[in-house]
């Protein structure tokens, strides 16, 4: 029945449906993080969780929408939440909205996102990696954000 709703087209960021079907998609990215995790996938493993971490942040945001542009600054930020963030929420304003979602009452979201980007950045260039990719558009967050390394790549994967 899950892969039944799942494969049909994703409903309108405006629908109701749209909330249920990203928290589908993030039970079922979930799921296959866990199967990989227990072959010993460790990269798929980062790229599932990351991928069900951001339905989640997707579902939250059209949750709240309300809250957050009453929350925005200008009129264009305004749209840019209805017609952007919501419906395909960009990487690299993953932190920023995760401080919107914060300051709508959504507390340990940006802690929890950077965990996300920190697997996205594994996923990508593996533990070895110096890359330390930012996904970063706001200035003020970027000052916030401490670069990916190995160690706290090995902690996010473990949990810690």
């Amino acid at each position: 029945m899950v892969v039944e709703v799942v494969e049909r087209p994703l409903p309108r960021p405006t629908n109701a449906a749209y909330v249920e079907a990203q928290l589908l998609e993030a039970l079922a990215e979930a799921r296959l993080a866990l199967e990989y995790l227990e072959r010993d996938l460790t990269r798929n493993v980062a790229g599932k969780a990351f991928q069900a971490r951001k339905a989640l942040l997707t579902a939250l945001l059209r949750l709240e929408l309300e809250k957050l542009k009453a929350l925005a600054k200008t009129e264009e930020e305004r749209r840019w939440l209805e017609s952007r963030a919501v419906p395909r929420i960009p990487t690299t304003r993953m932190k920023e909205l995760g401080r919107l979602l914060e300051e709508a009452g959504h507390y340990g979201i940006s802690a929890w996102t950077d965990k996300a980007l920190d697997l996205h950045d594994y996923q990508y260039h593996g533990a070895g990696s110096r890359h330390g990719a930012v996904y970063i558009h706001d200035e003020r967050v970027s000052r916030r954000r401490r670069p990916a390394t190995p160690q706290r790549t090995r902690q996010t994967l473990r949990g810690a």
